[in-house]
């Protein structure tokens, strides 16, 4: 169907309507006289459109993210096959456009209006979203999920609120901690007298409330000098850097350089920089947040935080602020944690896989096993590991729809997870399972001692990793998150009910052992295991 000799009559009849319309639309003078250019033109635009005649659906739009009206495109190859995907009218009409012809006066051109009278029209009809006036897919629809839309207030009149469907990202829930109504409210409502206006919602801190909640608390609030958004005035703190009165939120963000040595740290209540360091030379305080070294060269690195607890001896957390130091150099540095009864937490800068897997002294850890270190054999140990945001596709939706299939595989796959991983812990809680689009969206869930934190601005944390000195374990963990990023990378998200299968990722590892080798051997060692925190380490 897709030769060039072919003539109009023998293609189907949306592309001889597609010839019509080119030639009603375009001529010689479009391709600077040259009429071989414009016939070239024409055919191309007939053999990418010929597989619309397998007819318009409502659904996702595979270019823009959109929910409208789609047909099946082919895209004409260099070997005159085609690649298929669904594309809304828009997005049809532009990429026909751009395909016929290299010449600015072509790629500026808007699609013809009359190029939509030319395509099959849908079966049925779909309400549309009162805020973005996109189609509400249905359970059948390309891209339809089943927390595709929810009953939200779309009016305000005397009578009272009236509701309808908009899509679950043009709406917004009354909720901020324990205060808040819990009624949805879409972005945009109507107005008894005609029109819309925004929603009457009152941001806070940790979340939004409607005005009638807003306003049983509000004598007891303060907005943020620096966000303006409102917290608990006796809970508000007062930066005398800034002279400011920050929220709980800007509180956490809020970071000075110390003046003696240079570092940040962040300056609150709970916080107090001297000069960085505790009272153990080389370990700093728990706010120290250095300025990040890159290792390696990747699309996307890794970091982990390594609790470890050190001997009961009094000299014992210098030795091993020495032995860290003396064979790690700057790839490291100590942090203190409160979680830990002795001893401190190794954070590293950012890494490649591969500079993990190469360079780094992974044999460091056996000589603090040696001298009496512990990290799997205490109660207290954790592995958490950041891997950078930018290791997951965009999209043009709120929800970033690579991050979400990550992390529903996590916690679709809990107990393997946490065999694999040593442990079941409440630093790693697993309790906001069938709330991942909310966790995503508006960052509520169970916080930081989620299995996967989602609150650092520019990394996802890893947290369900006991801690260990073997270094094969350690590699297994920082391997096992790169696996799952890769092997959801073109995951289709289905609904709640839908669990993405463990059996599909073994395959993907074992497929890739080259790649893998550390969490193959640790896979292979612990698949047979029933109970995750058992006492000793292989």
């Amino acid at each position: 169907m897709t030769e060039s000799n072919r003539s109009d009559s023998e293609h189907s009849e949306i592309a001889v309507r597609l010839a019509t319309w080119f030639d009603s639309n375009f001529n010689v003078d479009d391709f600077f006289g040259e009429v071989s250019d414009m016939e070239r033109a024409r055919e191309r635009a007939v053999r990418f459109s010929i597989e619309t005649e397998s007819g318009a659906v409502f659904g996702t739009c595979g270019s823009c993210g959109n929910h409208s009206v789609c047909y099946r495109v082919g895209f004409p190859q260099s070997d005159l096959t085609l690649n298929f995907t669904r594309m809304c009218y828009t997005c049809f009409g532009n990429h026909i456009v751009w395909e016929l012809g290299s010449n600015r006066a072509m790629r500026r051109r808007v699609p013809s209006p009359d190029l939509l009278d030319l395509l099959p029209e849908p079966e049925g009809t779909r309400d549309l979203c009162i805020h973005c006036n996109q189609f509400l897919l249905v359970e059948g629809d390309s891209g339809y999920v089943s927390w595709h839309a929810n009953e939200a207030v779309v009016e305000f009149n005397e009578e009272g609120n009236v509701y309808g469907r908009v899509h679950r990202h043009c709406f917004w829930a009354c909720r901020s901690g324990s205060y808040g109504c819990g009624h949805a409210f879409s972005l945009t409502v109507r107005n008894p007298n005609g029109g819309t206006s925004a929603s009457r919602r009152h941001v806070l801190y940790d979340g939004v409330l409607c005005t009638e909640c807003f306003g049983e608390i509000e004598d007891s609030l303060r907005a943020c000098d620096n966000c303006n958004a409102y917290d608990f005035e006796d809970e508000s703190y007062y930066s005398e850097s800034r002279n400011e009165l920050l929220c709980r939120s800007c509180e956490q963000e809020n970071y000075v350089e110390c003046d003696s040595c240079g570092s940040d740290y962040r300056e609150s209540r709970e916080h107090r920089h001297r000069c960085s360091e505790s009272e153990v030379s080389g370990v700093y305080y728990y706010s120290y947040k250095p300025k990040a070294i890159f290792y390696g060269r990747d699309k996307y690195h890794f970091g982990i935080e390594l609790e470890m607890e050190a001997p009961d001896e009094s000299d014992a957390l210098s030795d091993g602020v020495q032995i860290i130091k003396s064979r790690l150099g700057e790839r490291v540095y100590l942090k203190e944690d409160s979680s830990i009864n002795y001893g401190f937490e190794m954070v590293t800068h950012p890494h490649s896989l591969q500079e993990f897997q190469t360079n780094f002294d992974w044999s460091t850890l056996g000589v603090l096993s040696k001298v009496g270190w512990r990290s799997w054999e205490t109660s207290t140990c954790g592995l958490h590991v950041h891997v950078s945001r930018t290791a997951f596709e965009r999209n043009h939706n709120r929800v970033n729809r690579h991050q979400l299939a990550f992390i529903k595989f996590v916690y679709d796959n809990e107990r393997p997870v946490q065999a694999l991983a040593g442990r079941v812990s409440g630093y790693a809680k697993f309790g906001d399972k069938g709330r991942l689009v909310t966790k995503l969206e508006e960052g509520i869930g169970d916080g930081h001692f989620s299995a996967v934190n989602t609150e650092p601005e520019d990394t996802l944390e890893i947290r369900v990793f006991r801690g260990s000195l073997n270094p094969t374990r350690v590699l297994a963990g920082i391997e096992f998150v790169h696996a799952a990023i890769e092997h959801t990378r073109h995951m289709k998200v289905e609904p709640k009910k839908k669990p993405m299968a463990w059996t599909k990722f073994i395959s993907y590892v074992t497929a890739n052992e080259e790649l893998y080798p550390h969490l193959v051997e640790k896979l292979e060692s612990v698949l047979s295991v029933r109970n995750p925190n058992r006492n000793e380490e292989e």
